[in-house]
């Protein structure tokens, strides 16, 4: 009997948020389905969009590769979108400075490509990470999310200078990329 009353709760819930929604308030766009089913966006959102843009479903972009370490040559927290080869090359030799020889750089077809960089500056300490966790592709823009980790109080760290980044390279996207801090284990729906 009790397993019947938890089923028949469970499918009232169901239906009670099916029928009102779940928004986040000051939501722009509905997020994309994690489950990567198509989902229209709610009749009663404000269209002032066009047609086209009306109809676009926001989707996760695939991470092709990813490159992530403690240390690199940006001292200040920087966010990237790289699009062509010079730029990428200076990047990748500022990341390397303190390396020698130089790893040769992941290949990237700039014409399909592209990378997205998020750095964290320096920290005093080791512990320190930054990793994109999800690329979101939207009507008008790309959003990168990324999430920092810092030690907890009592955790046993090196005492050298770290400055840590991640790189991916994902399908070339010619919009405006705009980057969301997100907790660590949760990333955005």
């Amino acid at each position: 009997m009790l397993k019947s009353i938890i089923t028949i709760s469970i499918a009232a819930m169901a239906a009670i948020i099916s029928a009102h929604g779940c928004h986040r308030k000051g939501a722009e766009e509905p997020r994309p389905p994690r489950d990567g089913a198509h989902h229209e966006a709610p009749a009663s959102a404000p269209d002032n969009r066009t047609p086209r843009e009306s109809r676009f479903v926001p989707k996760h972009i695939d991470i092709i590769q990813k490159i992530g370490k403690q240390r690199s040559g940006y001292e200040a927290p920087k966010n990237l979108v790289i699009k062509d080869r010079a730029a990428f090359e200076d990047v990748w030799r500022k990341i390397h400075y303190s390396v020698f020889p130089k790893p040769a750089p992941p290949q990237v077809d700039f014409e399909k490509e592209m990378i997205i960089a998020v750095f964290m500056g320096k920290c005093a300490t080791g512990g320190h990470s930054i990793d994109i966790v999800d690329v979101v592709e939207y009507a008008d823009k790309v959003e990168v999310q990324f999430a920092r980790r810092k030690p907890s109080p009592g955790d046993v760290t090196t005492t050298a200078t770290t400055r840590p980044f991640c790189l991916v390279k994902v399908a070339r996207i010619n919009k405006e990329a705009t980057f969301l801090e997100v907790s660590v284990g949760d990333p955005q729906p």
